[in-house]
């Protein structure tokens, strides 16, 4: 089940708020004892992706969970999974994550598929003319 709520979408028993404004576009899933955000910047041409890990400091130390490496990997399938599924391609300027997010970082692709599963839904069909 989906509701809306202040312009975020939360998806029922997943726990996901997804919230879109402009090209900016942020998922946050929390399971209780799994947490992991992700912030994309979208563009309209191809180009390197700008990595931003994001660091929360627990107990005065940085912790470290997740490598920027990983979540790019990710990120990037589940863009390839948009584009197999419904051939739409997205372009990534930018992807912000917090290092000390929950494993495993192949949640990342589940969290791009739906952060732009998302979007292609809420679009108008006037979009496509």
């Amino acid at each position: 089940m989906q509701q809306k709520r202040n312009g975020q979408v939360i998806l029922g028993k997943n726990k996901m708020i997804i919230e879109h404004n402009g090209n900016i576009h942020k998922i946050a899933r929390m399971t209780g004892n799994k947490n992991n955000f992700l912030e994309i910047i979208l563009s309209n041409i191809h180009e390197n992706i700008k990595i931003k890990p994001l660091t929360i400091k627990v107990k005065g130390e940085n912790v470290i969970n997740i490598l920027p490496e990983e979540v790019s990997f990710y990120v990037t399938q589940g863009v390839d999974l948009i584009y197999e599924k419904y051939k739409r391609k997205f372009f990534i300027s930018e992807i912000s994550f917090c290092q000390s997010d929950s494993q495993p970082s192949s949640i990342y692709a589940f969290l791009t598929f739906h952060l732009l599963e998302d979007i292609i839904k809420n679009e108008s069909p006037s979009n496509y003319t």
